[in-house]
């Protein structure tokens, strides 16, 4: 009985030996860019007393990438905006069914994402009251799955202390 061992040696053993992966490749014409610099031990402690103190919500531009981090988001273009927008407004309908309120969104304030399988949003945006247009700020966390899988909004509320 063969093993996994033979079966790879089998697996390399059948590959043609006059395929193009065995060409050099001349590392000196790859071009590196670095996208950003590395973030001080200043800004990451600052980045990280002011994320987990708002929940994510406030997170400061730190002029640097933090992988897996939440980073403020930029809108590239008008369907980047649409797309938020309509997860705020599906926050703001998860509010006031869970409230028994009658909101209704009016702007966004502040988005900041974070890559997790998809994107986690967390939108700071302004609803109005139905009845006396009275406003009020919300902050609700929305994750938007990688293929258009669909969203989840993790809560919604109007005060962060609620927020565990």
């Amino acid at each position: 009985m063969a093993n996994v061992g033979d079966k790879r040696e089998r697996d390399v053993d059948d590959k043609d030996s006059d395929s193009d992966s065995d060409e050099e490749i001349d590392y000196d014409t790859i071009v590196y860019t670095s996208y950003s610099r590395k973030p001080t031990d200043e800004e990451l402690n600052e980045y990280y007393r002011l994320a987990y103190s708002s929940k994510g919500f406030l997170v400061p531009v730190i002029g640097g990438t933090i992988h897996g981090g939440i980073e403020p988001y930029d809108f590239t273009d008008e369907s980047d905006k649409q797309c938020v927008t309509d997860l705020a407004k599906q926050a703001m309908q998860f509010y006031n069914e869970k409230n028994n309120a009658s909101f209704e969104f009016d702007h966004i304030v502040r988005v900041n994402s974070q890559v997790v399988a998809g994107y986690v949003f967390y939108i700071t945006f302004i609803g109005c009251s139905a009845g006396n247009n009275a406003t009020q700020t919300f902050y609700g966390k929305v994750w938007k799955k990688f293929y258009d899988l669909g969203t989840i909004v993790k809560f919604c509320e109007t005060d962060l202390e609620c927020i565990s």
